[in-house]
C-alpha cells in the first residue's frame, strides 16, 4: 500500500526535482522556468536541501544505527535498481552491438568507484547521486554528534563553516577542472554541507516567516535578479553547473555562483510550491512518484535506450530514419535522436512515465509474491 506523505509541499517539490532531472536528461523539452534558473544551477542541491529539512540528529543520537538506517535505505534502493538497469543495459547492448560489453568483471571493478564518482553501471548514471548522498548525510551527522557533545549547535556558524568549504572547493575545482578520486567524495560532501545545514535553517528560521510574505513578490524579485545576474555574466549559463558527480562544469568566473545560483533556484520552487502546490496536494500519482524518485532517477536512462533500440531497429529493418546516428547509439547510452526537436518529448515520456508504469509494474510482481509466501511485510 503506497504510504501518504505527511508534508505535502516536500511532497510536491520532490516530485518537480525529479521531473526536472528526466527533463534535463531529455534535453529539456519542457524547459520549466529554465531560461531563468537552469535546472543544473540547483536541482542536485536541491535534493540535499530537502534531505537537511528532515534531518533530525542531535546529541542523543545514536551515529551507528542513524549510519546502518541510511545504508539501508538508500544502498538498498541503489543496488535493486541498478540490478535492474543492468538488465536493460544487457538487452541494449546485445542489440546494438550483438555482444555483451559490460559483464561481470567490469562490474566488479565499477564497485571501486561508488564512494567517488558514485557510478556503477553506465546505464544508470544519475544515480551517482545515491552514494553522495549517503556520504553527505553521514558526514553531517558525525560533525553534527562531534559538536554537540561539546558545545549547543549555532546554525549561523554552521552555515558560514559550510558556504566557506562550497566556495573553496569549487574555486579548486575549476583550478584543477575536477579532482582525483581520492578527494572526489570529501570534495562532494563539503560542496553540499551547506546545503544540508539550509534546509534545517529554512524549517527552524524561515518557513513561517516567508509564508507571510507575498509569495508572488518574492517570485518576481527572484527572477529579476536572477535575470540580472545571467546578463552580467560571460554566458547566461554561467549560472549553472555541469556535470558535479565529477565536480566538474563550473564555467562561471566567480566561486560564489553555484551556491547563489542554488539557493534563489531552490527558494523561487519553494515559493512555487507555496503558491501552487495546495491543489494538488492530495493528488496520488504526485505522491507516488515522490515516494519512487531514486527509481525513477535511475531508470529513466535506461529507458531512453529502449527507445533508441525501437527506433534502431526501426531504421535498420524498415525504414530510414532520418538523422538516426546508428554509431553514435551503439557507443553512448545518452545518445537522443534529435532530427526533430518535438521527439524530445517521446524521451521525457518514456522516462517519466515508462518508470513510474514499470515501477507500478514492479510493485505488482512484489505483492503477488509477498501473498503467495504469506509474507506480512516486504
Amino acid at each position: 500500500m503506497l504510504r501518504e506523505k505527511e508534508n505535502k509541499k516536500f511532497m510536491v517539490l520532490s516530485t518537480l526535482g525529479i521531473i526536472m532531472v528526466v527533463d534535463a536528461h531529455s534535453w529539456s523539452e519542457l524547459s520549466l522556468f529554465t531560461n531563468f534558473f537552469p535546472y543544473n544551477s540547483f536541482f542536485m542541491p536541491m535534493f540535499v536541501f530537502i534531505s537537511g529539512y528532515f534531518n533530525q540528529i542531535d546529541k542523543n543520537t545514536d551515529l551507528y544505527l542513524y549510519i546502518k538506517r541510511k545504508f539501508v535505505s538508500l544502498f538498498f534502493p541503489f543496488f535493486i535498481i541498478s540490478f535492474v538497469a543492468y538488465l536493460v543495459q544487457l538487452i541494449v547492448e546485445m542489440i546494438r552491438n550483438g555482444k555483451i560489453l559490460f559483464g561481470i568483471p567490469e562490474m566488479v571493478k565499477a564497485l571501486s568507484g561508488i564512494l567517488s564518482t558514485g557510478y556503477f553501471v553506465p546505464i544508470a548514471g544519475p544515480m551517482w547521486f545515491v552514494p553522495t548522498l549517503f556520504a553527505v548525510e553521514c558526514f553531517y551527522a558525525l560533525i553534527k554528534k562531534c559538536i554537540l557533545q561539546k558545545m549547543k549547535w549555532n546554525s549561523g556558524i554552521a552555515f558560514l563553516v559550510f558556504t566557506g568549504m562550497n566556495f573553496w572547493v569549487v574555486f579548486d575545482s575549476r583550478r584543477n577542472y575536477g579532482t582525483t578520486n581520492g578527494l572526489l567524495l570529501i570534495y562532494k560532501c563539503m560542496f553540499f554541507l551547506v546545503f544540508m545545514e539550509c534546509g534545517l535553517i529554512y524549517k527552524h528560521y524561515l518557513e513561517e516567516r516567508l509564508r507571510k510574505v507575498n509569495q508572488l513578490v518574492v517570485l518576481i524579485i527572484l527572477l529579476l535578479v536572477n535575470m540580472g545576474r545571467m546578463m552580467v555574466l560571460p554566458r547566461a549559463y554561467d549560472v549553472a553547473f555541469n556535470d558535479i558527480a565529477l565536480m566538474k562544469g563550473f564555467t562561471s568566473p566567480y566561486f560564489v555562483t553555484p551556491l547563489i545560483s542554488s539557493i534563489a533556484g531552490i527558494l523561487f520552487w519553494f515559493t512555487m510550491v507555496e503558491l501552487f502546490g495546495e491543489a494538488i496536494y492530495r493528488n496520488k500519482t504526485i505522491n507516488y512518484v515522490s515516494q519512487n524518485t531514486f527509481w525513477i532517477m535511475g531508470m529513466h536512462i535506461p529507458l531512453f535506450n529502449i527507445l533508441n533500440c525501437v527506433l534502431y531497429i526501426i531504421n535498420k529493418k524498415w525504414y530510414a530514419l532520418k538523422g538516426f546516428n546508428e554509431e553514435e547509439f551503439q557507443v553512448s547510452f545518452w545518445y537522443r535522436w534529435e532530427e526533430y526537436t518535438q521527439f524530445r518529448f517521446a524521451y521525457f515520456v518514456m522516462g517519466l512515465v515508462g518508470a513510474i508504469l514499470t515501477k507500478k509494474l514492479v510493485d505488482l510482481i512484489k505483492e503477488l509474491i509477498r501473498s503467495k509466501l504469506n509474507i506480512k511485510q516486504w
